[in-house]
């Protein structure tokens, strides 16, 4: 689906499926989501986060 509105993410990542830390999250609460989608077309925040440990390969999990 789409995204055509602000909606609240978060995002978790780590080097196994067993290690998965909080990334980034965004909320529309506290004003941390507004503005979060691309005109209908994609989630983008236009930011690079590092997965601790991780060299080549990764696991996530993002509870939207």
């Amino acid at each position: 689906m789409l995204i055509n509105e602000d909606f609240n993410a978060a995002f978790y990542g780590g080097v196994n499926s067993n290690s998965l830390s909080p990334i980034a999250a965004f909320f529309l609460t506290d004003g941390t989501a507004a503005g979060d989608h691309a005109g209908g077309r994609a989630f983008v925040t236009g930011k690079g986060y590092t997965i601790p440990g991780a060299t080549e390969s990764a696991f996530f999990r993002i509870q939207a």
